[in-house]
């Protein structure tokens, strides 16, 4: 599960595993809890030409430069 971020140059927008974001208050939208420079340097792609979410090396890719375990990686202890 990703969250979609727009803001890059032009129309570059950036997939954000889910586990980087901290949802707020009923309403008030989420907290990125990613460094300002990863996020500058992260996996991006241009509006309107969405990636191929089920491709498990892109999505590995992306979690990886996060530095956070995709959800199917966890181990249901």
């Amino acid at each position: 599960v990703y969250g979609v971020l727009g803001g890059g140059e032009g129309d570059q927008q950036y997939a954000l595993p889910w586990s980087t974001m901290q949802g707020r208050e009923a309403g008030q939208g989420f907290t990125l809890n990613v460094d300002p420079q990863r996020l500058r340097t992260a996996p991006r792609f241009q509006r309107g030409q969405w990636p191929a979410w089920a491709d498990r090396k892109w999505s590995d890719t992306v979690h990886q430069h996060y530095g956070v375990s995709p959800f199917w990686n966890d181990s249901a202890d």
